[in-house]
């Protein structure tokens, strides 16, 4: 967390970052990389969105880049919409550009359900859809607020 903000119960935007290592895959690329990731959230009580940019450097060491925003429903809402576009490339490839329409239900403080509907496009492999879902649960790790 670079900046607490509006999602932390604080004022203006919320600022983080996230370093991940990309691992070799099982059936797939067998390199290793890295991606940093920087993302900027801004709740009101109407919407919360969220803008998020990535650079990697891909398990095949080429250059990708993320760049994707998301937008929520009302967080006082148990079923909120919600809705994303993001583009993303690596290498010479061609970008991929997507669109997610879904739902988030918050069934309680400790678990939300969501589902979504993403469509993606690109010049080297035309339109893909799919069908999401996936659950969020927090758990306690024993440090102090």
């Amino acid at each position: 967390m670079l900046r607490p903000g509006s999602l932390q119960d604080g004022t203006g935007p919320s600022i983080a970052t996230e370093l991940s290592a990309l691992l070799p895959a099982i059936n797939g690329d067998p390199g290793a990389g890295a991606e940093l990731t920087l993302i900027a959230s801004q709740r009101w009580s109407a919407l919360t969105l969220h803008l998020n940019g990535a650079l990697a450097v891909t398990r095949s060491h080429q250059l990708g880049y993320f760049a994707g925003a998301i937008v929520e429903g009302p967080e006082a809402w148990p079923v909120r919409p919600v809705g994303e576009v993001f583009a993303e490339s690596e290498g010479d490839g061609a970008p991929v550009r997507s669109g997610l329409l879904g739902v988030i239900w918050r069934v309680s403080d400790r678990l939300a359900l969501d589902t979504a509907v993403r469509l993606a496009s690109s010049a080297g492999s035309g339109t893909g859809l799919e069908l999401r879902f996936g659950f969020t649960f927090a758990v306690g790790t024993g440090f102090p607020r």
